[in-house]
């Protein structure tokens, strides 16, 4: 998948997880804001129909800086 984001937190790590149906996520790397935005390729071992949403945040199961519905 391809990632592009803007306006977060400047030095700040984010973790980037893929969300399957029953609320269980999938790590699918991670990357610190570096300002003026910021395009990546990351990689997940799940398929791409079974993730309902994408989500970002700051620590390994901590609360969703943002979460996004994958809409089909």
């Amino acid at each position: 998948m391809d990632l592009s984001v803007s306006g977060l937190t400047i030095g700040q790590c984010y973790l980037v997880w893929l969300e399957h149906r029953d609320g269980s996520q999938i790590p699918a790397g991670s990357f610190t804001a570096r300002g003026k935005g910021l395009t990546m390729e990351l990689s997940a071992a799940v398929q791409g129909d079974e993730a309902v949403a994408l989500g970002l945040s700051t620590a390994p199961g901590g609360p969703a800086v943002l979460r996004a519905p994958i809409s089909r």
